[in-house]
């Protein structure tokens, strides 16, 4: 598209008039940026609007730190032109190459300031260094202050790591406030050999009287140490299974070497950070089930039982062992939570859950009149499990559909079979399993305890019944 000479000149007249920059004024008047520019060109006016460059002159101070900076600190020339303020990396670059050739940086000093005037309280903080060994020196000083800096943040540093270490809250956090005198000593103690003890105390608030005071409570003797010996080793030999109740009732048996109430044995364990395995809760459901076509649910939750053999449950639970799936069926006793006997395979089948039955449980269930409570599941609905529970005489009672609270304490006794025997455990194979698993339920039988029970194991809870029966 053509101008006239008429038209130009119009734009041209409006534009030395605006003031505008090109690219504004093209912008606004909708036309090109380079052909406004190359008609202003051929105009005398051009001159007066033509964008004049002005050179900045860098003083050798400030080239010098330039140079210090890629030199010392390995920046590249390209971020410490952005830092310094200079327009071109290229020019930080020549500035450092001509320190490495000469040695100094061969630029007169700029005769007049460079920049803005600064206020006063600026200017009296400006450097007075007139050489470079002076900026030396100042630059030395800083160096001071940073590394008195580093020193700090250091020191803070060990002590929140300390803190961490010897905190007996998690919830305290890094707060020193909330730390207790005796946490405040084991800080200073762990750090000593690395700071002054009086800059310990009083970065933690902590009075040289307290400080010598729990020093002395260290050095005194422990006043529970053999009580501490004692539930340290019936944790150990209980596989970390017992908390502080069942520990202090363990101490009271007659073969106990000494009693030991629960408030010192909460207090050792809390001290050394002994906790018993816990099992997971398991979540309400209020589905009630359906009532099962084999047999009714006779047990109705009613899981006290008054004498052995009264009432006896038993389910199927599942392992993962070696790459396999191994499959457990314990009979249970209501009346101390006693393993009557079990059965355990690769498959659960019929054949696998009759194996419960062996020659000795069939000779004590014989004749007892047993409440035999299982699931609806299909091993407990063949013809072969009915049979053997006539031929005991014993009465089959079967959960709800879909309701396994109906079958709480099996299902409670898998929980913490396999909180306490099977997870966080590692076993070479499925043989190792076996014998590992019958160690353990025996001790569950004979040697664990129960609060329940009065500090019995359920072995020696039914014997107990039957000599008073006698």
């Amino acid at each position: 598209m053509g101008y006239d000479a008429e038209f130009r000149q119009e734009i041209l007249e409006v534009f030395f008039d605006s003031g505008l920059s090109f690219r504004k004024f093209a912008s606004d008047y909708g036309m090109s940026k380079n052909t406004l520019y190359r008609w202003a060109q051929e105009d005398p006016r051009y001159e007066s609007v033509r964008k004049k460059t002005h050179w900045r002159k860098y003083s050798p101070e400030y080239k010098y730190k330039a140079v210090q900076m890629v030199i010392i600190d390995g920046m590249s020339s390209r971020k410490v032109a952005k830092i310094m303020g200079c327009k071109y990396g290229a020019l930080v670059s020549n500035w450092v190459r001509e320190y490495k050739e000469k040695g100094v940086i061969g630029v007169k000093y700029p005769d007049k300031p460079i920049g803005k005037k600064k206020p006063e309280t600026q200017r009296a903080n400006r450097s007075k260094s007139s050489s470079l060994e002076e900026y030396v020196r100042e630059l030395e000083s800083e160096n001071k202050k940073l590394e008195k800096e580093n020193e700090r943040l250091r020191f803070q540093t060990d002590i929140a790591h300390a803190i961490v270490e010897v905190r007996s809250k998690k919830e305290s956090g890094l707060d020193v406030s909330r730390l207790t005198n005796v946490e405040k000593t084991q800080v200073v103690d762990m750090l000593r050999p690395q700071y002054l003890q009086k800059d310990l105390l009083l970065y933690l608030s902590l009075a040289p009287s307290s400080y010598s005071y729990c020093k002395q409570i260290q050095r005194r003797s422990d006043k529970y140490a053999r009580e501490r010996e004692i539930v340290i080793e019936i944790f150990a030999e209980t596989d970390e299974c017992y908390g502080y109740r069942r520990i202090a009732l363990d101490t009271r048996k007659e073969s106990s070497e000494m009693q030991i109430s629960e408030r010192i044995v909460r207090r050792i364990m809390r001290e050394e950070d002994l906790y018993a395995k816990q099992t997971s809760k398991r979540s309400y459901n209020s589905y009630r089930g359906a009532i099962g076509k084999v047999a009714a649910n006779t047990l109705n939750r009613e899981f006290k039982a008054t004498r052995p053999l009264e009432k006896v449950v038993t389910d199927v639970t599942e392992f993962r062992i070696a790459g396999r799936r191994v499959y457990l069926s314990p009979l249970i006793d209501l009346y101390a939570g006693e393993v009557l006997s079990y059965s355990i395979g690769l498959s659960p089948t019929v054949e696998f859950v009759m194996g419960m039955f062996d020659e000795n449980t069939r000779q004590r269930l014989k004749g007892s009149g047993a409440l035999v409570h299982s699931d609806q599941g299909f091993q407990y609905q063949h013809i072969a499990y009915q049979s053997v529970l006539k031929e005991l005489e014993c009465t089959q009672s079967m959960s709800r559909k879909g309701n396994c609270l109906d079958n709480a304490p099996v299902e409670s006794f898998f929980a913490r079979l396999k909180t306490e025997f099977y997870y966080g455990r590692i076993f070479s194979s499925v043989e190792d399993f076996y014998e590992r698993l019958d160690k353990y339920i025996w001790w569950y039988n004979h040697r664990r305890i129960k609060v329940g029970l009065g500090g019995l194991s359920p072995v020696e809870y039914r014997e107990a019944h039957l000599r008073k029966a006698v």
